[in-house]
């Protein structure tokens, strides 16, 4: 099944602070992260929250040398740096439409052949979409739908308007 990519026809952007630093990651790869976004992975080296544990197990299982990775919404690319040591020989396309987020998933990528990063929104049908981006420490939460965070303590729809 074909998925298109589309570039974000707009974004809106929250403030925030955010410093960049250096991770080493627990397969032994280093990244550049953007903290306090990606705190975990400084001080763990990995992805806590549970289902990135989960998938990070997955992939390690199931993944195989040849293999073809989709990362979509990318972010700093951490899944992406996973999976192209595990499969090697094989090709990862990572995209991420966040401009700010895309910068640091390049700078992570560029060392890795087999890694092509896209600043793409990935969707199921072709058009144009809106993007959002939330401040460095909710960035993974970038998102082109924004009314699923509205139960969220830290989101607030006065940010947006």
């Amino acid at each position: 099944m074909y998925t298109p990519f589309f570039t974000a026809s707009y974004s809106t952007r929250f403030p925030g602070k955010k410093r960049s630093c250096g991770a080493l990651l627990f397969f032994g790869k280093e990244m550049r992260i953007a903290l306090p976004a990606s705190t975990d992975i400084y001080l763990t080296g990995g992805k806590s929250h549970p289902s990135e544990t989960k998938l990070a197990r997955f992939l390690v299982r199931d993944l195989s040398t040849g293999s073809v990775f989709i990362d979509i919404g990318a972010h700093y690319g951490y899944f992406s740096l996973l999976a192209a040591t595990i499969i090697q020989e094989g090709i990862i396309h990572s995209f991420e439409p966040s401009e700010a987020a895309f910068g640091l998933l390049r700078q992570n990528t560029a060392g890795s052949p087999r890694i092509t990063a896209w600043q793409k929104a990935v969707a199921g049908n072709e058009g144009s979409i809106g993007f959002f981006e939330f401040d460095n420490l909710h960035s993974e939460f970038n998102s082109a739908s924004i009314g699923q965070f509205e139960g969220e303590g830290w989101f607030r729809r006065d940010a947006v308007l």
